[in-house]
């Protein structure tokens, strides 16, 4: 991870990271686009945290999620019918996915292709046609977000990187432990599936809820850092409600972008901060956008505000779950190799 910049540089990449945002936010809604929030959520994930440069986030994010929706969406199109098999696909898939990410070679690519996989499953329960069209517009929306951070971090000589750093991970020989951190993904994955269905929730809930996985992929890390985490939640939800009920009353597309661009200000300064505290900033730029930026039409319907925020802590909770779960029967150790 890189060290955390100084306040004058934090202040301008915070710049950077709004920009973005705002910019992704004004064409998605000038092509009218289904999901939004995604378009503005990939401009924070690739610029605001810095595992890598932001053209190897963005490059991983489009390959990960682009194979991610293609096989979840063959699957769901050529089996969904048949359950068992689907579901035992699902899990397969799963676990070899998330079992290459742990393993920390092209992590964040294998990370996004598990969980687009079992987004195009959530999308596709009963209706395969679904997921092929939602697919299609949510990797719309992807690149979006890739190509505008992307050119604002090359118009701001912010970096000039090319490379791809892979890792020095190894798939083989299989691992336990990298294997046993799958299986709980999956476990929790698969559980919130069908929590949401029994709970009848909106296919859009579902999958936003999600993406809480690629902030906290690993239970003993969030374990560690419980607190941060719930922090950054209530902060994004903090900030989104508030500016959604402003927006209810002056909704004009302007005030839109400027809020936007406000909360990805304040989510990147925290997010490149020392110590725990960019976990505040991370989770927040997360949260809110899942729950504000819904497409401009659809601002005036709280009902779906009110389905986002109740299924992150449905997830969050199962995470929880099923986190102590793996560590009280020994499937995870109970801390991370390398954690701090």
């Amino acid at each position: 991870m890189m060290d955390a910049p100084r306040s004058s540089s934090r202040t301008v990449q915070a710049l950077r990271v709004a920009a973005a945002a705002a910019i992704a936010l004004i064409v998605s809604e000038w092509w009218h686009l289904p999901h939004t929030n995604l378009a503005v959520w990939t401009t924070h994930m690739v610029m605001s945290s810095h595992p890598h440069t932001a053209f190897q986030k963005g490059v991983e994010r489009i390959a990960g999620r682009g194979a991610g929706i293609l096989l979840g969406t063959l699957i769901v199109s050529l089996f969904g019918a048949q359950k068992l098999l689907a579901l035992g696909l699902e899990v397969v898939g799963l676990l070899a996915f998330f079992y290459a990410h742990f393993c920390g070679r092209l992590a964040y690519t294998y990370q996004n292709a598990g969980l687009y996989r079992q987004a195009m499953f959530q999308l596709g329960d009963g209706d395969p046609s679904a997921a092929w069209v939602n697919g299609g517009w949510m990797f719309l929306a992807i690149v979006v977000g890739v190509a505008v951070a992307s050119l604002v971090t090359w118009i701001t000589n912010a970096e000039r990187d090319l490379s791809i750093v892979p890792g020095e991970g190894s798939l083989l020989p299989i691992r336990g432990e990298p294997l046993g951190h799958a299986a709980q993904v999956t476990a929790t994955m698969l559980l919130a599936q069908y929590v949401f269905f029994a709970l009848d929730m909106p296919p859009d809930a579902n999958i936003y809820s999600l993406f809480m996985i690629s902030v906290i992929p690993d239970f003993q890390k969030m374990r560690e850092r419980t607190g941060y985490f719930v922090g950054g939640i209530l902060a994004g939800i903090a900030y989104a409600v508030p500016s959604l009920l402003l927006l209810n009353r002056v909704l004009h597309l302007p005030m839109f972008v400027a809020l936007v661009g406000l909360g990805e200000f304040l989510s990147s300064y925290l997010a490149q901060s020392k110590g725990n505290i960019k976990f505040v900033g991370i989770e927040m730029g997360t949260i809110f956008p899942l729950i504000m930026v819904l497409p401009y039409e659809k601002i005036l319907t709280p009902s779906m505000t009110f389905y986002n925020i109740i299924a992150l802590f449905t997830y969050t909770l199962i995470a929880v779950v099923v986190g102590w779960a793996w560590v009280a029967v020994g499937l995870v150790p109970a801390r991370s190799a390398g954690s701090s």
